[in-house]
């Protein structure tokens, strides 16, 4: 079973994707804040899949990636900018952080962000596998 994090501090937005992943028979952890977020990971967690939101009071989803790489948290995991911030600055502060996915919400149906996040998840572990397959020289 597919284990997803989705991190928004909108309740709707929040309502929305977990039922949606809910129904696509994954295992669905919705958190209301980066700050949840970080700390759970800091437990230990592991999830194929890590959404979450840039612009969040107190603690951005920048900020989160920035402490999730620097302690190397859930490395395994597919990390998916979901937010309505759609400029190219923007992005480009996302990949900054080695993210696997950007989605504008605002401009994609929530089956859409099913199957992409699907997507990148299978590209996240076929990357990983063909990394783990490489011969030590």
């Amino acid at each position: 079973m597919t284990k997803v994090l989705i991190i928004d501090d909108d309740e709707f937005i929040l309502d929305i994707y977990a039922k949606k992943f809910t129904n696509q028979n994954c295992d669905v952890t919705a958190l209301h804040s980066g700050q949840e977020g970080i700390e759970l990971l800091r437990k230990g967690e592991v999830f194929d899949a890590v959404m979450f939101d840039i612009l969040m009071p107190a603690y951005t989803g920048l900020e989160m990636m920035a402490d999730i790489k620097k302690e190397n948290l859930c490395p395994t995991a597919a990390y998916v900018v979901l937010s309505n911030q759609g400029h190219q600055r923007d992005i480009d502060e996302a990949h900054s952080f080695n993210i696997d996915g950007y989605i504008v919400k605002a401009s994609t149906l929530p089956s859409e962000v099913f199957t992409e996040v699907i997507r990148i998840i299978e590209r996240k572990k076929t990357s990983l596998n063909s990394q783990s397959n490489v011969p030590l020289t």
